[in-house]
């Protein structure tokens, strides 16, 4: 993601069909369990899902470019792995 753009509600911007947005912004959200390098791309577009510009469109295209073109990194977790994740979380 190009970190001077601002993606910002733009009133004037013309507007995208928002459940495809959606749909590519869930998947690309999905993805991010393996994919942490996405991360901060998703979560600012995920902003948008109510009503998405054209220009938030062409950011979540832009994700699925620089995916299609680096599909060696990202995290591996093999099944026959002895490797167990466990995590804690303290909710107050």
């Amino acid at each position: 993601m190009i970190h001077d753009s601002k993606l910002l509600y733009d009133s004037s911007a013309p507007p995208h069909d928002p459940t495809a947005y959606r749909r590519i912004i869930g998947k690309l959200l999905y993805l991010t369990n393996t994919r942490p390098d996405i991360s901060f791309a998703v979560q600012q577009l995920s902003q948008f899902m109510q009503h998405p510009t054209i220009h938030h469109y062409e950011a979540a295209m832009r994700i699925v470019r620089y995916i299609k073109g680096a599909p060696a990194q990202g995290l591996f977790f093999p099944t026959e792995s002895s490797l167990q994740l466990k995590a804690f979380s303290d909710s107050d």
